[in-house]
This record gives C-alpha cells, sequence and structure tokens, in this order.
C-alpha cells in the first residue's frame, strides 16, 4: 500500500507542476490559441495576445519547462505546440466553468 501512495504522490506532484505553469492568464490564453490553431511562432502569439515579444518569450519558456509545450524549427521560425492535447480538456474545462 505504501507503495502505491508514493505513485500516486509522484503523479500529483507532477500534475501540480503543470497546473502551476497553467496557472497565469497569459498562459492560459496562449494555450487556447494553441489548441485552436495547433502551431504558432512567437511574432503571432505576441502580436495576437497585445504583448511585448520577451514576455511571451518568458511565458512561452515557462510552459515548454514543464513539459506543456515542445518546439518544432523551420528555417528561422520556431513554432510551439501543445505536447500532449489531453491538456486541451483544461482549457475546456475553464471555459465551461461557471465560477469562472
Amino acid at each position: 500500500m505504501k507503495n502505491m501512495t508514493a505513485i500516486r504522490i509522484d503523479k500529483f506532484e507532477r500534475a501540480s507542476q503543470i497546473l502551476k505553469a497553467l496557472s497565469h492568464p497569459v498562459r492560459m490564453a496562449m494555450m487556447e490559441m494553441l489548441i485552436k490553431d495547433k502551431q504558432l511562432n512567437v511574432t503571432t502569439i505576441y502580436e495576437q495576445l497585445g504583448i511585448e515579444q520577451a514576455v511571451a518569450s518568458q511565458h512561452l519558456a515557462v510552459l515548454k519547462k514543464y513539459g506543456v509545450l515542445e518546439v518544432k524549427k523551420k528555417g528561422k521560425n520556431a513554432y510551439y505546440y501543445i505536447r500532449q492535447p489531453r491538456l486541451y480538456k483544461i482549457i475546456e474545462l475553464i471555459n465551461k466553468c461557471e465560477l469562472c
């Protein structure tokens, strides 16, 4: 029983890290954009959100650090995409939440 609890704790710790990475309005907006468009470069992201490029890059770095996003290089451009499509459901649930 002790080993099963340790496994669950590890999973919940990882989930907690991912939720912390998502827990910023700008990062949630980025996720929503990526759900809709599948892949976007940083220029498109910061222009659509109306934020500075450096700010967008910092938020994207957080999402990448925790494994939420991956980057695919195409020529000079880097395109971000959601690594785990199951994460779409988190944003969908937030959009459906009556308390939000």
